[in-house]
């Protein structure tokens, strides 16, 4: 998975950083220390690395281990683009790495990190599982000396659980080729057991907690209705949310045992399967665009910025020159109170969930990227809703709207 590709990018700059730190301690005769790794990177941090991150710091299993902390840009509150009038050049200049995340389904704009990590000869890694997908034209910036992307059954394009990763033609990027070339040559293969079971526990997330029903769709109907006829209500955003939070059938493990392993033969060929649908993906990619824009029809203009303050007319138009897929449909409260939009969805039969997917630091100050954190909410995602579904979604937004800012 690109959990393996990225644990083993982060272990090797560790492992540098720790002996280096070594080394200026000795001549400098400071005496024992932990040396401190240092990434730059805008405060919103996608959840799934963060955590492998911190499980990487003060690890039992290595002596060398190195204080992991970051250098957070924050976002402008009014439409969620990096504060990069706030960078610091001097401080910058002191990371060990540069990790450029993108999200929302298009390219993130965050030029001046890439231009840093050129001028001071940082490495830059590139998460692009959320810049629109592999089939979008954007396939990462030209200084990246990593680009990483993800291929599980929920991805774009869908496999059994894979991960991908370019490295440059730069000093780091075939440094670091090489070095994960050899960790990876040297992980246990993946068994049919372990794999099905995963695929098993991705398809239950896919249904479930991302709001695609699918197969379940008639069990679920008539679930809701017995429970409706006897007086109970059925919270479906909780029920997403207790799957997507499961460790036990999770299939975004962290336990290093579960996601480092290599892929087997079968794994491998879903890879090249599903890179041979770029002409399904190109109409799923024509099928967002026109559903977005259908979405927006539907809700009174003074609402979009309140509800999906990211979604300006350039994002727009970014999305429509990208022609990707996003992962994801968000939304916000425009009263900040992710609950009460989730209830209320629930009221009118729109499953949602609230944001496990991004993630802030325990320690960080950036106050914007914990505000986004914490009221954004996954929406069924609209490149897999009927018309008549996305209109349907856009009269339950803009009556939320009506009925609470009134309030407000």
């Amino acid at each position: 998975s690109c959990r393996s590709i990225f644990y083993y990018i982060i272990k090797i700059l560790l492992n540098d950083q720790y002996e280096e730190g070594k080394e200026e301690q000795e001549c400098n005769c400071k005496g024992k220390g932990m040396p401190e790794f240092r990434i730059a990177t805008h405060a919103l941090h996608f959840g799934s690395f963060h955590r492998i991150l911190r499980g990487m710091e003060n690890s039992t299993n290595s002596n060398n281990s190195c204080k992991i902390s970051f250098y957070e840009i924050d976002m402008k509150r009014k439409d969620w683009t990096m504060h990069e009038s706030l960078i610091d050049e001097d401080e910058l200049k002191k990371c060990n790495l540069i990790l450029c995340q993108n999200f929302f389904g298009v390219p993130f704009e965050q030029t001046k990190l890439f231009e840093l990590g050129r001028k001071y000869n940082i490495p830059i890694l590139e998460d692009c599982v959320q810049s629109g997908s592999l089939f979008g034209k954007y396939k990462g910036d030209t200084r990246s000396d990593i680009i990483i992307y993800s291929g599980g059954v929920d991805k774009t394009p869908a496999c059994f659980g894979a991960g991908f990763a370019y490295f440059a033609p730069s000093t780091f990027g075939q440094k670091l080729y090489k070095q994960c070339s050899v960790f990876h040559n040297a992980l246990v293969t993946d068994s049919w057991k372990d794999r099905f079971m995963s695929c098993v526990s991705q398809i239950i997330h896919v249904e479930i907690a991302k709001n695609t029903l699918g197969s379940f769709s008639v069990f679920c109907a008539l679930a809701y209705l017995w429970v409706s006829e006897n007086g109970g209500v059925v919270q479906w955003d909780t029920i997403a949310l207790k799957v997507r939070k499961n460790q036990s059938i999770s299939p975004f493990q962290h336990s290093q045992a579960k996601f480092l392993r290599k892929p087997s033969l079968y794994q491998l060929k879903s890879i090249l399967h599903g890179l041979s649908k770029k002409e399904y993906y190109g109409e799923i990619a024509k099928r967002e665009i026109r559903g977005r824009d259908l979405l927006l029809s539907q809700i009174p203009q003074e609402y979009h910025s309140l509800l999906f303050p990211w979604l300006t007319p350039k994002v727009q138009q970014m999305h429509r020159d990208n022609m990707g897929i996003s992962e994801f449909t968000w939304v916000v409260s425009p009263v900040g109170n992710r609950r009460d939009l989730c209830n209320f969805l629930n009221e009118h039969f729109v499953i949602s969930m609230i944001n496990t997917t991004w993630a802030y630091d325990s320690f960080t100050k950036a106050e914007v990227a914990k505000d986004i954190t914490n009221n954004l909410i996954h929406l069924p995602n609209i490149n897999q809703m009927k018309d008549a579904q996305i209109k349907y979604l856009g009269e339950v937004l803009t009556a939320y709207c009506q009925s609470r800012l009134k309030i407000a």
